[in-house]
């Protein structure tokens, strides 16, 4: 707390000091605010870009999200419908175990005789295979599990294609040849220019052919200045003008030189500055000029378009289910019936083999029943990937 106290002071008087200091302190900052006025300017319309892809890159991941919980949710619907068949199957077959096992301990006390115990048991053998065949009859017609499937999978993958379409790029590939054309042509024009500019300056070997010439023009009246009898005045006069010759054409080639390296970075120059002209040209005509609305319109109608299928999808597979369900118990309760009749028919009997063997050819009947039941089964329903986020734009550097 006496901390921040003595802080806050100080930053009290630091204020107060700024305020009350003249004026004339501030008088070489004028250029510094108008520069920080600019670089706000910028720092801003960076800022603006950056909150637009923000939202952009946002609106993306929730739309992504939103499509993956629809899958997932579809997912667990369609493993809990799966175990809730297997599950729905093996209570069937113990069922069907446990029947078998009552019906045996049923027959091993009655007195029915064997003529009437076959007769019942031929009656509802007949009974089970009329209700398994109209099972299967009524499973047959019903629309397959992978149909819905794939219905909904073509539905999704539909409106990822839509999608797609209108969020890539407006640039035509006409457009993107004319621009290809432009800029090579463009960069061809550059070149010329550069080549016809740098073929009428003079050449380095043209330089030096000129001070080699007039380095021997040099020697050549010094030999002839000392040539025969001259004074020693006469001697040193004619090396004095050789040297001063030799100096005066090595003044014009440096400066030859040296204007022609100004040249040759004033031609690059001007060669560079005409091909980064038609790279940004060419970026500029490529550039797509899709908007964030349009982006945003395109989101939107793909979510609608994910979400009208997964309606579907869900009601028909609940419809299926109900159908399912429907058959599943018609088909019970034929079973049960065929059963009751069939124990009604030989109550009382006591031949345990005969029990025994219908015991045993209904556990094997169920066990096929069960293993037929299993194997029509839809593939076990796989879990689908997370989604990939784009990365998270960067907010730029405040200024």
């Amino acid at each position: 707390m006496k901390k921040n106290l003595k802080l806050r002071i100080t930053a009290g008087a630091v204020g107060a000091a700024l305020v009350l200091a003249p004026t004339a302190a501030f008088a070489d900052t004028t250029l510094t605010v108008n520069s920080t006025t600019n670089t706000s300017a910028a720092f801003k319309a960076t800022l603006a870009t950056y909150r637009a892809a923000l939202a952009a890159w946002r609106t993306a991941r929730e739309s992504q999200f939103a499509t993956f919980k629809v899958s997932i949710q579809t997912y667990h619907a369609a493993l809990e419908a799966y175990q809730a068949s297997l599950k729905k199957i093996n209570e069937t077959f113990n069922k069907a175990v446990a029947v078998a096992n009552a019906a045996y301990e049923t027959a091993t006390k009655s007195t029915v005789t064997d003529a009437v115990k076959q007769a019942a048991l031929n009656t509802r053998v007949q009974a089970v295979a009329t209700a398994t065949s109209a099972q299967v009859a009524a499973i047959a017609a019903l629309p397959a599990l992978i149909q819905i499937n794939a219905t909904f999978n073509s539905a999704v993958a539909a409106a990822n294609a839509a999608y797609e379409t209108a969020t890539k790029s407006t640039v035509t590939d006409a457009v993107k040849q004319a621009a290809v054309s432009a800029r090579v042509q463009a960069v061809a024009t550059a070149t010329a220019v550069r080549v016809a500019a740098i073929a009428i300056l003079p050449t380095l070997e043209l330089i030096n052919a000129i001070f080699n010439n007039s380095v021997a023009n040099a020697n050549v009246t010094y030999q002839t200045a000392i040539s025969g009898t001259p004074t020693d005045a006469t001697k040193q006069a004619a090396l004095s003008a050789r040297i001063q010759a030799v100096a005066t054409a090595t003044t014009v080639r440096d400066a030859a030189i040296a204007a022609r390296q100004t040249s040759l970075k004033q031609i690059e120059a001007t060669f560079d500055s005409a091909v980064a002209a038609a790279k940004v040209a060419y970026q500029t005509a490529i550039t797509s000029t899709l908007t964030v609305a349009a982006k945003q319109a395109a989101v939107s109608a793909r979510d609608q378009a994910v979400a009208s299928a997964t309606a579907t999808h869900v009601a028909a597979i609940t419809a299926y289910q109900t159908s399912r369900k429907q058959i599943n118990t018609t088909f019970d309760s034929a079973i049960a019936a065929a059963r009751a009749a069939y124990q009604t028919a030989i109550s009382g009997v006591a031949l345990n083999q005969v029990a025994l063997n219908v015991r045993v050819q209904a556990v094997a009947t169920a066990t096929a029943v069960r293993v037929a039941a299993i194997a029509a089964l839809p593939p076990r329903p796989v879990k689908p990937a997370d989604p990939v986020i784009a990365p998270k734009p960067v907010a730029p550097l405040k200024p």
